[in-house]
């Protein structure tokens, strides 16, 4: 079909962006960068970044703060565009807020718990946990960020997971039966 990534080769970069930087993309859609802050996990003022659409949850490349320890993007506040870095322990999450959780039956009642294999974006680690379904509404009694039905949940980990995003598709299985699946809600109390 003369697809242009068709004989590109597997990527965990978005596909469909030709040249991998989705920045560009951005830029071709109207994203005018606007200058914020950079903190530590202390809330220290640690520098200034271009952009904060311009960075992801787990990055360490291109943050532009030297450190005498690694440190990694580990939270991004598009509300106030400020970007907080921290140690890479400090992105180890074993409880994690989900939004738009659905199961194959349908939006799971307040109350319901469901265990099973947690998976956290494609091919990443399988985890032990459940699922404890809190309710239909999001967080400040407002609808599911895009608007589908689906409930607020927690999900509790046997082990720590590695830098969940918010956004990031979340799966529950039973076996090899897909049990449930949601995204990964925006935590508050990482921003606060």
């Amino acid at each position: 079909f003369g697809l242009p990534t068709a004989e590109k080769p597997e990527s965990q970069e978005i596909c469909f962006v030709a040249d991998g930087d989705y920045r560009t993309l951005l830029r071709e859609r109207g994203w005018s960068p606007s200058p914020g802050p950079i903190v530590d996990d202390t809330g220290r003022l640690v520098g200034e970044h271009p952009g904060s659409a311009g960075f992801t949850v787990g990055q360490r490349r291109g943050i532009g703060v030297a450190s005498a320890t690694p440190r990694y993007v580990s939270s991004i506040d598009p509300h106030t565009n400020r970007i907080t870095i921290a140690p890479r322990a400090a992105l180890e999450r074993e409880c994690i807020p989900l939004e738009g959780v659905r199961t194959p039956a349908g939006v799971p009642e307040a109350g319901v718990v469901l265990e099973g294999i947690a998976r956290i974006r494609h091919r990443g680690d399988l985890v032990p946990g459940r699922i404890e379904v809190l309710g239909e509404r999001a967080a400040h009694g407002t609808a599911t960020a895009n608007g589908s039905d689906g409930a607020r949940a927690l999900l509790r980990l046997e082990r720590p997971l590695w830098a969940a995003s918010p956004g990031q598709t979340v799966v529950l299985y039973d076996g090899e039966t897909l049990a449930a699946g949601g995204r990964v809600a925006r935590d508050d109390r990482a921003d606060a």
